[in-house]
């Protein structure tokens, strides 16, 4: 299904999760199986039907004006047996999309996922700061 294909994946080298859409493919395949291996399944890594700090790197599919558009892929083989939870593939993409939508937006001066309150009482899946208005 089109809507479960990973997009989002973790970064061994800079500690963060990244979008596929944040560079060009190539950019990806350098770093992912086929070249450094640094950049691995953000599911496995954080214990989505595997035990946490299973580092699987991952392939760069698809390409531009393909029918399937960019995405991570587990090598064959080394995906979890009943893949990944669907739900919570979605939700780590639309994190991932509101937050690209947030950062194109006029007025927005900071966004930043993960981000908890000042009190640590919650935490915002995606945090944005508006800046530039009076309010009244």
């Amino acid at each position: 299904m089109q809507d479960d294909l990973l997009v989002v994946c973790f970064d061994l080298e800079t500690g963060r999760e990244v979008h596929v859409a944040e560079q060009p493919p190539e950019y990806w395949r350098q770093r992912g199986y086929g070249g450094t291996r640094q950049l691995v399944c953000f599911y496995c890594f954080h214990g989505f039907e595997a035990p946490v700090g299973t580092c699987v790197p991952l392939l760069t599919r698809g390409r531009l004006g393909g029918k399937v558009r960019t995405h991570f892929a587990h090598p064959s083989g080394q995906a979890p047996e009943s893949g990944h939870h669907p739900e919570t593939v979605w939700h780590i993409t639309t994190k991932h999309t509101l937050a690209r939508w947030a950062r194109s937006r006029p007025g927005v001066t900071a966004v930043r996922l993960e981000q908890w309150t000042p009190d640590q009482d919650s935490r915002a899946d995606v945090a944005v700061r508006l800046g530039g208005y009076v309010h009244e």
